[in-house]
């Protein structure tokens, strides 16, 4: 397996205010350092704080609720609710634990 420079990244996780960086290489081409990364759907920061994974979940779970609240024009409170349960949910819960 080949890795692809272009696409690798270096995320130095600490809580410090001037850590030490270090000049990697991958295949004589330097890689570039990063303040966050996203891997498997989460937004992982350098310092560890979780500010920009909520802003970003959040932001994707409104934006499915807006979609639920204009298509779905029915009374019918038992499809609002699996609609709901369907579509907006499973974005809030993908990776609660973290």
């Amino acid at each position: 397996m080949e890795f692809h420079p272009d696409k690798c990244e270096i995320l130095s996780i600490t809580r410090k205010k001037h850590p030490i960086t270090y000049p990697y290489q991958l295949n004589g081409q330097h890689l570039k350092h990063c303040d966050y990364a996203k891997y498997l759907g989460i937004n992982i920061s350098k310092d560890m704080h979780w500010t920009r994974h909520i802003d970003t979940i959040t932001a994707k779970a409104n934006s499915k609720l807006g979609f639920v609240k204009r298509k779905i024009n029915i009374n019918n409170t038992v499809v609002k609710a699996q609609a709901y349960k369907s579509l907006v949910r499973p974005v809030l819960e993908y990776s609660q634990a973290v």
